[in-house]
């Protein structure tokens, strides 16, 4: 030892400087300035003395620490101290005395971290009595610092010792506890890792699963923190360290681990692995020699090592906001998972912070926008102290500016949830981290090819996505959510996209990145237009949909934006008209046209155009024309000046169409004639066969059926003829519901029927409930009541969840004539009133018309004549509906009824007053008179067990062993309607189990 070595006795520190000697304690901030600048010192305590030297980690390249080094049994033994800060008076103590008893042919030992027991693992008896002369040795010296007791199995206090107690309760996390459990118990499986992103609670989750098994493994369970150690080859060490292995200078300590552990039964728990996971191959060269050993790793990147299984931490389980009414059972809210978090947090910081009816559905959408990670709903619970739920929601839009302040206990990285991801983003490579940030710009997922695309548009050097994306995927920043048949798609959490979008900013990429994005996705949807008529429709509709996220996202981005980008905006909006229509978003296509359209002079005419026409054809299927006329008129004005044929042919059947609403048919002739003329002139049979099928509409309104069947004939055999099925489902309706007026029932079903297998083949849910719609129709028609109503309950319960207020009208009038046909006039009058205050707000001029005259046959059964008449009256200003009908023998018994009653003179009179009235008037006289008792009519079950048509239907399926998305996709439903049907199967079976419905079809032979 060198004369002046600087020297630590007792609690005091004495050194030579410049001849003086100075005296600091051990501990005092004196201490810790001096560690910065020594380099080494001797420590003398009555359990024994070392030297102590500062080296550096990283062959010279990483950060300093202190090391203890001492000679026993003529043996140069080492322990690791730790970095300056970590040398207390404790820590010093704690090495003198372990490092006393060391030798005696035992493993070297380093010593655990501060907090950590200091157990040897050797369990020979000689072992056991040198830990037990280590226990007495350190009682006798009466400093601070007590290893636990010590028996002869070491197991129990390893475990018990290592795993540090959570002062919170874990969450939501049953099943998977038990599965990683599960997956630990299985010899094979040696090494597993949980991995998921920042924040899910891997950690919390991994000492659960390592409780729950310290009786499973002999020798026990050990806690291994990695989150502060940030060189690979401190790995090793570490693990030593907290198993309570001191270092020899006589052979590499990793050998040392091997022989230790190399008949060991252990589980060992390695915390946050990801920063230090190129040690990963040191992991398998352990297991390959310790067969015993098990090893339960947590990181936000896998390990790619042979033994590895891999356990995805998903997010906790978050509310179903659709499903959540005004009298959801607020104790069903509180036990999912997030909310249960969120509750006890919040309780944390608020005693008496309580669930209520007023707050249910905000903390619910919260703990929903935060995608259920465990780190972000607890810090945005620590907030209800400040924020009220209401207030916190609304500044979850920008949530990393929110979820700030967590406990002063948690590591640094876990304190705000900007550091969380912060500390992953920063493990990234260049390459991987400008990706990382490229990709945050998609809302709804992404495909490799979109990545591609987007991520390399600009004069950066080319990223190698495929790699890139797979490393994301591993350190868990990116998400694989579906298989597109060979082609895999991935997304992003909304947390991790906010993160990334303020890094694209802080590097100044955002407009070149937004640019990218957009430009991609009108490209997409521009190449796809020309496929949307004919065989590959499904194909390109079904990728549209997978983008409609990013779509949407790209069409409110540019709408918001500057005149310049109106174009993108129109352009994009108009490719997309066929998923508008097919898939039922005619709301969101109409808002942007008409946004991009309020701005005239921001597109060229040809875009404005075809724009117009868009906006046109939408509102055709929304049979919404109260706006269509100028609309028409814009685009006819445009389509001339342009010379544009094509769509100066459709802008005349616009036109025509808005003219057939206000019943001025000859004009509408006349126009739909001047179209003909022109598609027909220029050649063009796809135009020509939209032009007869607007006549054959026409011929409808007329009561001209057998002129329409024809009209509709040739147009669908032009349409077959040029490939394109867009209209074909919407003319074989029109042909099913001519063919229905003119009593041929048998060929309105087949013909209603192929519609049915066709739109379920494209997934045209609106095209569904028009079928069933009509389906029902025939169905009361013939006097199959039960089928009738099941077919129309459906087809109105598909109309709700889509929004088509339209279809909803027609299929409540409906219903409400079904209601009318088995007598009982209380549920046909409230139906009738319902659909026809919908009717009345939407303008739609049929359906007011078929309302009154229901509600006038209402009227008659109840004994109101001269209410009946003014019904009667109000609806001879409208025209009769295409979609409704009223069983005519129910309407000519009500008027002979009311003509029987009142006279020929006194319902002429009432009929003309009704003429004067508008629909609003006599819907209100009728209100007026008192409710009447209601009349109903029992029939019969036609299917077993009471089951309807459409429940029989479902039955068979999950009887063939359909699982509830098979048959929904199958029926063209949603889920939630399949559910439905299944609850009221298991109610009128008296069953609780697929299995006992499945027995009671099999042997009632519905399978």
């Amino acid at each position: 030892m060198a004369r002046n070595m600087p020297t630590v006795t007792g609690n005091t520190l004495r050194y030579q400087e410049q001849g003086h000697e100075q005296i600091v304690p051990v501990g005092t901030q004196g201490w810790y300035a001096w560690l910065r600048t020594a380099r080494a010192f001797t420590f003398r305590a009555p359990s024994g003395q070392f030297t102590a030297r500062k080296e550096q980690s990283g062959n010279g390249r990483g950060g300093w620490y202190w090391k203890a080094y001492c000679r026993r049994g003529g043996k140069l033994c080492s322990a690791y101290l730790g970095k300056a800060e970590r040398l207390s008076l404790e820590r010093l103590l704690e090495m003198a005395a372990v490092l006393e008893v060391s030798g005696a042919g035992r493993d070297a030992l380093v010593v655990p971290a501060e907090g950590a027991s200091l157990l040897p693992v050797d369990s020979s008896r000689a072992g056991s009595r040198q830990r037990l002369q280590t226990q007495a040795a350190w009682q006798q010296s009466g400093y601070a610092g007590h290893p636990p007791v010590v028996s002869e199995s070491v197991a129990s206090q390893l475990s018990l010792a290592h795993l540090p107690l959570s002062p919170t309760t874990l969450i939501g996390r049953e099943q998977e506890g038990q599965a990683i459990s599960a997956l630990l118990q299985r010899p094979e499986i040696r090494l597993l890792t949980l991995t998921g992103p920042g924040g899910v609670g891997k950690t919390r989750l991994a000492l659960a699963a390592a409780a729950a098994l310290r009786a499973d493994f002999t020798d026990g369970v050990c806690f291994v923190p990695l989150a502060s150690v940030s060189e690979p080859e401190r790995v090793i060490p570490t693990i030593a360290q907290a198993l309570g292995l001191w270092e020899a200078l006589d052979r590499p300590l990793l050998k040392q681990l091997q022989t230790s552990l190399r008949e060991r039964h252990l589980l060992l728990l390695l915390d946050n692995f990801e920063q230090v996971v190129a040690a990963a191959t040191t992991l398998a060269d352990m297991l390959a020699s310790c067969p015993r050993l098990h090893v339960l790793v947590t990181s936000r990147a896998a390990l790619h090592l042979s033994a590895e299984y891999e356990f995805a931490v998903p997010p906790l389980a978050v509310p179903d906001l659709p499903q959540l009414g005004e009298s959801q059972d607020l104790a069903q809210v509180a036990t999912v998972a997030t909310v249960a978090l969120f509750l006890e947090r919040a309780r944390a910081v608020q005693s008496d912070f309580q669930l209520t009816r007023a707050n249910a559905h905000t903390v619910a959408a919260i703990c929903t926008r935060l995608e259920g990670l465990p780190l972000a709903v607890e810090l945005a619970a620590a907030r209800i102290k400040l924020l009220p739920p209401q207030a916190l929601l609304r500044r979850l839009e920008r949530r990393l500016e929110v979820l700030t302040s967590g406990a002063q206990d948690l590591p640094a990285r876990q304190r705000t949830l900007r550091d969380t991801l912060q500390w992953s983003y920063d493990l990234l490579s260049a390459e991987e981290q400008r990706l990382f940030r490229w990709l945050s710009v998609f809302a709804g997922g992404f495909s490799l090819e979109a990545a591609a695309a987007v991520c390399n548009s600009g004069s950066e050097p080319p990223l190698d996505v495929l790699t890139g994306v797979a490393s994301l995927l591993d350190k868990s920043l990116v998400q694989q959510t579906e298989q597109e048949g060979e082609e895999p798609r991935f997304r992003m959490l909304e947390t991790l996209c906010e993160f990334g979008l303020a890094c694209l900013h802080t590097n100044g990429e955002a407009a070149a990145a937004r640019r990218a994005y957009a430009e991609y996705y009108v490209e997409l949807a521009e190449e796809a237009e020309p496929y949307l008529e004919g065989p590959e429709l499904v194909r390109w509709l079904d990728r549209l949909e997978r983008e409609r996220e990013n779509l949407l996202a790209v069409l409110q981005q540019a709408a918001t934006g500057r005149d310049e980008e109106v174009p993108l905006v129109l352009r994009l909006s108009s490719a997309l008209l066929d998923l508008w229509v097919t898939r039922w978003y005619p709301g969101e296509g109409r808002g942007f046209l008409q946004r991009g359209l309020a701005r005239k002079q921001a597109a060229p005419a040809p875009l404005r155009l075809k724009a117009l026409i868009t906006e046109g054809l939408l509102m055709w299927y929304q049979r919404d024309f109260r706006e269509l006329a100028p609309v028409a008129e814009e685009a006819l004005a445009l389509a001339r000046e342009l010379e544009d044929r094509e769509n100066l042919i459709y802008a005349l059947v616009l036109q025509g169409v808005a003219l057939v609403n206000i019943r001025d048919y000859a004009e509408a002739r006349s126009g739909f004639k001047a179209a003909l003329a022109q598609a027909r002139s220029h050649g063009e049979p796809k135009a020509v066969a939209f032009v007869l099928m607007h006549l054959g509409i026409l011929a409808m309104f007329q009561r001209e059926h057998q002129r329409a069947i024809g009209l509709f004939e040739e147009s669908l055999a032009l349409y077959k003829t040029t490939g394109s099925i867009t209209f074909t489902p919407m003319l074989l309706y029109f042909l099913s519901r001519t063919r229905l007026r003119e009593g041929e029932f048998a060929q309105a079903r087949v013909l209603i029927e192929e519609v049915q297998s066709l739109v379920r083949i494209v997934r045209s849910k609106w095209e569904v409930a028009l079928a069933l719609n009509v389906m029902g129709e025939i169905a009361l028609l013939q006097g199959e009541m039960e089928r009738a109503e099941a077919l129309l309950s459906e087809s109105i319960q598909l109309s709700q969840e889509m929004g088509d207020r339209h279809n909803m009208v027609c299929t409540r009038l409906m219903l409400a004539s079904l209601a009318l046909a088995q007598d009982n006039d209380a549920l046909a009058r409230a139906q009738y009133e319902e659909g026809l205050t919908i009717a009345l707000e939407l303008g739609a001029t049929g359906a007011i018309a078929a309302g009154l005259k229901g509600l006038g046959c209402v009227a008659t059964a109840q004994g109101h004549f001269t209410c009946a008449a003014l019904l009667w009256g109000a609806a001879e200003s409208f025209p009769e509906s295409l979609n409704v009908y009223i069983p005519q023998t129910l309407f000519e018994r009500a008027q002979a009824a009311t003509r029987a009653h009142l006279g020929e003179a006194a319902l002429a009179k009432a009929l003309a007053e009704g003429r004067a009235m508008t629909p609003t008037q006599a819907l209100a006289a009728y209100k007026a008179l008192p409710l009447q008792t209601a009349r109903r009519v029992k029939r019969p079950p036609a299917s077993p067990a009471g089951l309807t048509a459409r429940e029989v239907e479902v039955l068979g399926l999950v009887a063939a062993g359909l699982t509830d998305a098979q048959v929904a996709e199958r029926l063209v439903i949603s889920l939630r309607t399949v559910n439905s049907h299944l609850t009221s199967i298991y109610n009128k079976l008296g069953v609780s189990s697929r299995a006992a419905a499945t027995r009671f079809a099999v042997e009632r032979h519905l399978v």
